[in-house]
């Protein structure tokens, strides 16, 4: 009986320690997909921190269930302008330079010397259906050397969606309120404006968006799709004002 009793025990030990076994292994694997969850989520953030462009997530919205976070991200690059940088950012005569997102980009009415309406398709991402854009876009000279004194020269563009006859299509329509504020910084601060080269130049970029993709995209893909995209893209026309002026003299 105590044989018997021994072998039992054995066995009941060793079914035991499988269970344990398969128990961790289960937990093993689970932690292995949040590990990887985890990493889907915080690699952009790492991304930023490399870039050194930071991002301020002030809420998360939905509207009819569609997500429509407001996002901010600020951003400092040297050897350009305020001028530089936002006057790219609104010209679209050079839009389809640096936005690769963008199929087509038309200027259906002129305003102003400084405020046109934009009608964009962008390129279709499969499965989903392709969208367009309609919007005023406006260009501001600003003055905050009130706020900052070694403020040496503020821009403004400010881009918010809007109806127009001409901005037809069979695209989903994409609702869009952006702004880019970029504010110029000598380097040291002390030197002269009339004398500093493109070596003293120090832009800092704030750059908010509140867009409302339209139709239904998962929430979760979106804003991941966000917290990608919006570094890549602050990145990639930084670099594309820097290659276009850094032979030209500076324009404040």
């Amino acid at each position: 009986m105590d044989d018997g009793g021994s072998v039992g025990g054995k066995k009941m030990e060793g079914k035991v320690k499988e269970e344990e076994e398969e128990e961790m292994g289960r937990r093993g694997r689970e932690g292995e997909v949040m590990i990887m969850m985890k990493m889907v989520m915080v690699l952009p953030l790492m991304m930023l921190e490399m870039m050194k462009v930071s991002f301020v997530y002030k809420s998360e919205q939905e509207i009819d269930g569609v997500v429509c976070d407001p996002l901010k991200a600020t951003h400092t690059i040297r050897n350009v302008t305020s001028n530089e940088m936002c006057f790219s950012f609104w010209d679209v005569n050079v839009r389809m330079e640096w936005d690769t997102t963008l199929d087509i980009s038309n200027t259906l009415e002129v305003l102003s010397p400084d405020t046109v309406i934009s009608h964009q398709l962008m390129k279709r991402v499969w499965p989903a259906t392709q969208r367009d854009t309609c919007f005023v876009s406006h260009l501001r000279k600003l003055d905050l050397s009130i706020q900052n004194t070694q403020d040496v020269g503020s821009w403004l563009v400010i881009n918010f969606s809007t109806e127009h006859p001409k901005a037809t299509s069979k695209c989903i329509r994409a609702k869009v309120n952006v702004s880019m504020l970029c504010q110029t910084f000598l380097d040291p601060p002390d030197i002269p404006k009339e004398k500093a080269t493109r070596e003293n130049l120090v832009c800092k970029i704030y750059y908010v968006a509140h867009a409302n993709p339209g139709g239904w995209v998962p929430g979760s893909v979106l804003r991941t799709v966000y917290k990608r995209e919006y570094p890549k893209f602050l990145r990639k026309f930084s670099a594309y004002v820097q290659e276009k002026c850094k032979d030209k003299p500076i324009s404040w």
